[in-house]
């Protein structure tokens, strides 16, 4: 819950301050990393589609969505450890990039590429299911 106080500078002034708890529900921290990485996959897309930067639009979009994929994650790492977090939101992300650019964009992904992805799937669920190193702030 956010609350305002003041904090007076002298006598004649005084600053209101927004206080911020730092903790949210764990469910509203991965709401919150879901929607981060729905906005970064959506932003890599808006890139490839504004011909690597050079539309406005599609440009401007994008950053829009990178910044709104900076905002969400920063919220979820109000209850996720960093390390996790990160690992979380770059797995899924590269997968879901990976599969928009073979659904959407038409690319092609090799024995490799698949592979790779299979690995690092398994190792975001290896980490999120069975490491407690990244479970404790």
């Amino acid at each position: 819950m956010a609350r305002v106080d003041t904090d007076s500078v002298s006598p004649a002034v005084t600053i209101p301050v927004l206080k911020v708890e730092r903790r949210i529900y764990v469910w509203q921290a991965y709401g919150f990393l879901i929607g981060a990485i729905i906005a970064e996959v959506s932003a890599s897309s808006f890139v490839n589609k504004s011909e690597y930067l050079t539309k406005a639009a599609p440009s401007i979009i994008a950053c829009l969505l990178y910044l709104l994929a900076l905002v969400l994650f920063s919220q979820a790492l109000r209850s996720i450890p960093l390390g996790l977090g990160y690992a979380i939101w770059s797995g899924l992300g590269i997968t879901l990039v990976s599969l928009v650019s073979v659904f959407y964009f038409k690319q092609s992904l090799d024995l490799p590429a698949i592979a790779g992805l299979a690995l690092i799937i398994a190792g975001v669920v290896l980490i999120n299911g069975f490491s407690n190193s990244l479970h404790t702030q």
